[in-house]
């Protein structure tokens, strides 16, 4: 569905009329060619989910009258430990984390992690572009890079690290359904020695081997990780 991300949505209510200017307008109007009548999907980012209709489109302005409001309740269990990339490639999995459905990215400062702070602003743009595209009705928060000793304070629930050395640790009973977890990619040039100590150090840690892959690169394991432990869980 055709769609927009407006944070102040959750102000307006049935029947009331949205004022859609600048960037939102240009999207309707030109890249969308929407027309009089049609359906609009607006998202806040929050899990508002809120019908509308085109009543009018002017030079300047889209106008919008709300035909229906939901609010959906955040079932994201997922969180992703990431050790910091290429700006290209971080961008890259931002959207890959907005259509999973991540509820967290966490940059870490590991060996071979990059070194540089990400644009938030432009963050922002990716994430709500991506959110356009798939109809995410949660955007997920990116933090500012972490040492492993900020990591540790930070993480709470299961943590899963993947790797390309070693075995795969007995990981024990299926997951809950409901149960949040942690997934761990390292960068290019993967996790050093180090970084994998400090990992398995962690309460509630364990290793997965992809050895059945080639060496992924970060972008690819994003998907791989959460597919792999999605078939984990319980049914």
């Amino acid at each position: 569905m055709k769609a927009i991300v407006e944070e102040s949505c959750a102000q307006y209510e049935i029947n009331n009329t949205i004022e859609i200017s600048d960037e939102n307008h240009h999207h309707l109007s030109v890249v969308m060619r929407s027309q009089v009548e049609d359906e609009i999907l607006v998202l806040n980012g929050n899990g508002l989910k809120v019908l509308a209709v085109i009543e009018n489109i002017s030079k300047k302005k889209t106008s919008l009258k709300i035909t229906q409001k939901e609010t959906f309740e955040d079932n994201r269990k997922y969180t992703l430990a990431l050790g910091l990339v290429k700006r290209e490639y971080f961008e890259d999995i931002l959207r890959f984390a907005t259509e999973l459905n991540i509820k967290t990215i966490i940059p870490i400062k590991s060996e071979f992690a990059q070194r540089y702070e990400p644009n938030i602003d432009r963050l922002q743009k990716i994430i709500h572009n991506s959110a356009i595209q798939s109809n995410a009705l949660y955007f997920p928060k990116v933090l500012a890079p972490v040492s492993w000793s900020e990591f540790r304070l930070l993480n709470n629930g299961k943590l899963f690290y993947f790797h390309n050395e070693g075995n795969s640790e007995d990981l024990g009973p299926k997951i809950k359904c409901t149960e949040d977890v942690t997934c761990a990619i390292g960068p290019e040039g993967g996790w050093s020695r180090d970084d994998l100590s400090e990992l398995a150090a962690i309460d509630k840690s364990a290793s997965i081997n992809l050895k059945s892959f080639n060496i992924l690169r970060a972008v690819t394991a994003v998907p791989v990780a959460i597919g792999y432990i999605d078939r984990m869980r319980e049914n």
